[in-house]
Parts: structure tokens; C-alpha cells; sequence
């Protein structure tokens, strides 16, 4: 009789290795989190949790959840599966969709914090410098300058309306923010103290089509600062000397010669 050699089915290592970890980290994590909530230290950050830390924690929580169920699943319908080389397959997938939706997590917390730093620029028209170092990319920069550009710029053409004609002529006959326009700008004293922070802004905005530098946006954020103040008023007038009054005639009177009669001349 031939001996029938029995072969033992393959163990899946790697699903038990992850489950190892799981498990590990899990017991880590509850234990954590309970020896936080008795202590009372983990209590003041869970009452100071915001939305997006929030999301966050809750994007954790529901990975960690999948992680479990692609090494579990797999462990317990083993027998069902045809080939286990597929199911440690599909759970390193689901690892790396893991590893995806968390970069994807971190990107939109990213973009969340841009969006909050646009509302700001749009409602107070400038940025801390601290919080220039949140404009990384050249786009995100040229956008930047532009915007408190184009919002002087509707300041500095209400000013340009309030100048007479003349003024108005003279300076539109050099070309739009060039070094004659600006001279002419200052000529007529159309910006006031704040013609240098106007035209600085000006400079950094076109610069913008080239490269800007963490200085460019500094000055540019301390000219659109400055330029927040500034209000369009009309010229002062020139005072115009006040007319002398003529001097009164005073009365004239002829003395009597000869017997005759006084005589007042009229006013």
C-alpha cells in the first residue's frame, strides 16, 4: 500500500503577524485612553476638541475598524477562501487604501486650514507674518498679492476721480503704474504719506508674475496694512486772501471866506 502523504495547509504568517499588531496596538490604545479619562489628564483636551481634530479622530477610528476587519475576515472564513496568498494580498490593499485615505485626511485638514487663512485675508485685508509662512506655493503667493493689489487699487482710482481735470489729464497721459505715472501721482499728492506704501504694493504685485520671496510678502503685507487707513478726500483749497475794503471818504469841509456860507461835500 502507498503511504498518502498529508500536507499541512499553509498558515497564513502575515495575517497573524498583523493581527499581533492590531492587537497590540488596540490593547495600547484602550489602555491609554482609560488610564487618560481616570487620571483626568486626557479630560481637558477631549472638551477642547474641535471639528477638525475631530474629523480627524474619527477618520482614525473608522480605519482602524477596516484594518481589523481585512485581517479578521480572512483568519476566520480561512476555509472559504480559495488561495490565501490572495487574501494576504487583498489585506496589504486594504493597508495601503489605509495608508491613502490617511494622506488624503491630512491633505484636507491642509486645505481646511488654507480656506480659514483666505476668510481672513478677505475680512481683515492682511495677515500676521506668522501666518505668511502658510503661502507655499507660488500660486497661493501670486494670489496673495494680487488680492490686496486689486483691493488698493479701487482706493487709489476713487482718489484719482476726486482730482480736477487737469490732474486727472496730466497723469493719464503716462502709462499706468510707471516710474512718470507714480511721480505724477505724488506731483499732485493724490495718496497723501501713503503714496511709498501704494507704490510698494504696486512693485510686489508685479513681481508676482516672476518669483516673490518671504520679504516681497512681508513688504506687501505691511504696505496693504498701512493702506487699510487710508480714505480718498477731496484736494484741500487754496485760502484766498480776503479783499481790503475801501476806505471811507471822510467829510470834507471848505472854511468861510470872505462872508460865505460852509459847504459839505457829499460822500
Amino acid at each position: 500500500m502507498s503511504e498518502q502523504v498529508s500536507v499541512a495547509p499553509k498558515k497564513p504568517v502575515f495575517l497573524i503577524a498583523l493581527f499581533v499588531v492590531l492587537t497590540l496596538l488596540t490593547s495600547a490604545a484602550v489602555g491609554g485612553i482609560a488610564y487618560g479619562l481616570y487620571t483626568g489628564w486626557l479630560t481637558p483636551y477631549w472638551e477642547n476638541l474641535s471639528d477638525a481634530h475631530a474629523a480627524v479622530l474619527a477618520q482614525v477610528v473608522f480605519l482602524f475598524g477596516a484594518a481589523w476587519a481585512a485581517v479578521l475576515v480572512p483568519l476566520l472564513f480561512g476555509e472559504q477562501l480559495q488561495n490565501v496568498q490572495d487574501a494576504a494580498k487583498r489585506a496589504e490593499d486594504t493597508c495601503v487604501r489605509i495608508e491613502t485615505r490617511m494622506q488624503a485626511a491630512a491633505m484636507e485638514s491642509e486645505r481646511e486650514l488654507k480656506k480659514i487663512v483666505r476668510l481672513q485675508m478677505m475680512s481683515a485685508g492682511h495677515l500676521l507674518d506668522d501666518q505668511l509662512v502658510l503661502l507655499e506655493t507660488p500660486e497661493d503667493k501670486n494670489d496673495f498679492v494680487d488680492t490686496r493689489w486689486d483691493k488698493a487699487y479701487i482706493k487709489l482710482r476713487l482718489a484719482l476721480s476726486l482730482r480736477d481735470g487737469n490732474a486727472q489729464r496730466s497723469i493719464g497721459n503716462h502709462t499706468r503704474r510707471s516710474p512718470e505715472w507714480w511721480e505724477r501721482i505724488k506731483f499732485y499728492d493724490v495718496l497723501g504719506k501713503h503714496h511709498d506704501d501704494f507704490r510698494t504694493l504696486s512693485d510686489k504685485a508685479r513681481k508676482a508674475a516672476r518669483s516673490l520671496d518671504i520679504g516681497d510678502l512681508r513688504a506687501a503685507n505691511a504696505a496693504s496694512r498701512a493702506i487699510e487707513v487710508f480714505e480718498p478726500t477731496l484736494p484741500r483749497e487754496e485760502e484766498l486772501p480776503q479783499p481790503v475794503a475801501a476806505p471811507e471818504t471822510a467829510p470834507i469841509f471848505i472854511s468861510p471866506s470872505n462872508g460865505a456860507a460852509s459847504q459839505q461835500l457829499p460822500q
